[in-house]
């Protein structure tokens, strides 16, 4: 009886954990009162990776950058996404680096106001698969 309650208690705990997981809400990769990024995913094609990531809304930006590192030190501009107007729907954004320097490869997004201040999101880490 004893152990049968003991499996019992241990399910309850089990189904109990896996509620609250499924449950906790997503984190933006990235936000504040101009651009909010609300995924930033990575993945291997043949020779290249592929980063593509989606913003909630964009007000007062015009441009959005995304930059790689081989050291997680030293970044440069890969590719440039020119703004034309705010918006307040979800808009998708893709692109294939070619470049790959090395294993890991670092990449962040940078972002230009309309005055011209810059904002960073933070740094993604990813492991190539050759």
């Amino acid at each position: 009886m004893k152990s049968l309650f003991g499996l019992f208690v241990g399910a309850l705990f089990f189904v109990s954990c896996a509620t609250k997981e499924v449950s906790t809400p997503v984190v933006n990769f990235y936000e504040d009162v101009n651009v909010a990024v609300s995924s930033f995913q990575m993945s291997t094609v043949e020779a290249s990776i592929n980063i593509s990531f989606s913003t909630l809304y964009q007000n007062n930006i015009q441009k959005i950058e995304i930059m790689s590192s081989g050291d997680n030190t030293h970044f440069c501009t890969r590719r440039t996404f020119t703004i034309t107007s705010p918006s307040s729907s979800i808009q998708n954004f893709e692109f294939l680096d070619n470049d790959i320097i090395g294993t890991p490869m670092y990449y962040m997004l940078r972002f230009q106001d309309t005055e011209g201040n810059w904002s960073y999101s933070n740094i993604y880490t990813y492991e190539y698969q050759f």
